[in-house]
């Protein structure tokens, strides 16, 4: 709707999966906050309805709601393809509570931060490769050039917290996200150059560069041309309870990367 000019459609109705934008998630998030809502739940496959929809993971669909969550709750117990996920201030009674109830038997594992890790595997010619879980790493597509350049409430004019220099090899460090974070999140812009006649896919990657296997990979859409393009990066948990500090760009297409910035949420 937003490359194509035409209007984004609006439902009503009392699912959170027929919220369509950052006003609807706010008057969400107003109506939740009336209710005294212990426990959240939150998909981890791939399957469809748990942690995505037509594609899209609900953290990326719903970043605002996926933020509250992260600001408010804390992993706690994983049981098939969901983990979860209970109020910070319940935590330890909580977790107190199901050690005395010897309910591993039951098919449940008490979790926490980093359940979902990265992990490295060898492959068939013994090289190490990454193992995700799907809501660290996927493709966002136009996404980036949509947010930056198509968006109505004009996120690309927010505050900017930190401008970002190359360390080399299109690698950013920062003091970290525990540094800039706030209560409504963070966007990066960038310029990013692509010298070629058609669309190319780059790939970012966010790490704490002190925790092995934190991390998170989105892959987006570079048009011709250069052009600003803006990622939500407070849409992966691993922002708000880990420190990420460096921030890496890479493509087999040749591309450059400017004017890193990282922006106040809204």
């Amino acid at each position: 709707y937003a490359l194509t000019g035409r209007t984004r459609p609006c439902y009503v109705g009392q699912s959170p999966g027929l919220l369509t934008d950052l006003y609807s998630q706010e008057c969400f998030l107003t109506q939740i906050a009336e209710y005294d809502c212990p426990l959240a739940i939150l998909g981890t496959t791939e399957d469809a309805f748990t942690q995505q929809m037509i594609g899209i993971p609900h953290n990326i669909r719903y970043y605002k709601i996926a933020e509250y969550i992260y600001q408010n709750y804390r992993p706690l117990v994983k049981t098939g393809d969901f983990v979860i996920w209970c109020r910070k201030d319940l935590h330890t009674g909580f977790t107190a509570a199901l050690n005395d109830a010897a309910f591993p038997d039951m098919g449940y594992t008490l979790v926490d931060y980093g359940y979902d890790s990265t992990t490295l595997s060898p492959d068939e010619q013994g090289a190490l490769q990454a193992s995700y879980q799907p809501y660290h790493q996927f493709s966002l597509d136009m996404i980036p050039y949509i947010w930056a350049n198509r968006d109505e409430y004009l996120a690309s004019e927010n505050d900017v917290l930190v401008k970002l220099e190359n360390s080399g090899n299109d690698s950013y460090t920062f003091s970290g996200s525990q540094n800039v974070m706030g209560t409504d999140g963070n966007y990066l812009k960038f310029e990013c150059s692509n010298p070629m006649e058609n669309n190319i896919p780059v790939t970012v990657t966010f790490q704490d560069s002190h925790r092995d296997g934190i991390r998170y990979e989105y892959s987006f859409t570079a048009v011709p041309g250069s052009n600003t393009y803006m990622i939500r990066t407070s849409q992966d948990y691993f922002w708000n309870v880990f420190n990420i500090d460096t921030i890496e760009f890479t493509s087999e297409n040749g591309f450059e990367i400017s004017n890193l910035e990282i922006l106040a949420g809204d």
